[in-house]
């Protein structure tokens, strides 16, 4: 059975689109989904995630992003230690543009998240101990503003958060981690943040993206399930 947890309990989430949470699973974690989405720092210990029928090895540094609504959960933990930051889509409207055009940021937190749960992915983001050290800093100044709430600490937060993505957005492309395709359906989809306003064409995409048209059109069918033109609608 498939557990699922809403934002009920989730004060922090609720009330600024955003909560982070520090623990170490001693046990494993059931099967479950949610409502929000969450960026998953594993610091230490060994476990495996797993996302619907596929499996990943986990190991200190590894960074990844769990989309609520696919079914997902920790097995064969061994004191595994790790940072959740749990995050309402909302915290990106009025960034959204800008973050689109942010490489790697369509790769990360938009593309493999789906990727993990329909084939076996085995790209993932691996931050060396400086990085991560770096993040952690991050995490901890956000912690201590969410407990603080000092005058304007909500502003604080979410731009910080916002830091925080654009990091590890740099980072995943720096390391050139995940597939060719990947990389090329984020490159049309950067494209296309970018040309809204025009009258592009579905052969302006993928000259763009270095894609025949029916290559662009069979990727966006398996990574979306519509056609470019279809997502541009």
């Amino acid at each position: 059975m498939i557990r699922h947890y809403d934002n009920t309990s989730m004060l922090d989430l609720n009330l600024y689109q955003f909560q982070i949470q520090h623990g170490v699973l001693t046990q494993d974690y059931v099967m479950h989904t949610h409502d929000f989405y969450e960026i998953v720092v594993i610091l230490g210990g060994s476990g495996e995630h797993v996302i619907g029928e596929q499996r990943y090895l986990l190991r200190r540094g590894d960074v990844f992003v769990i989309r609520g609504d696919l079914p997902h959960g920790f097995q064969r933990v061994e004191r595994l230690e790790l940072i959740n930051l749990l995050y309402n889509q909302s915290i990106f409207d009025r960034q959204a543009e800008e973050l689109r055009l942010f490489p790697g940021f369509e790769e990360l937190f938009l593309l493999e998240p789906e990727l993990r749960y329909e084939s076996a992915f085995q790209d993932m983001l691996n931050l060396c101990e400086d990085d991560l050290e770096d993040l952690l800093h991050m995490a901890d100044f956000l912690s201590r503003q969410l407990n603080a709430q000092e005058k304007g600490f909500e502003t604080i937060v979410r731009m910080t958060f916002l830091t925080l993505i654009a990091f590890l957005s740099t980072k995943y492309t720096a390391m050139s981690v995940g597939s060719r395709e990947m990389r090329m359906v984020a490159c049309a989809l950067r494209y296309m943040q970018e040309h809204l306003a025009e009258n592009i064409r579905a052969e302006h995409i993928a000259q763009n993206a270095a894609l025949s048209v029916r290559h662009l059109d069979r990727l966006f069918r398996r990574y979306y399930g519509q056609s470019p033109m279809a997502c541009l609608a």
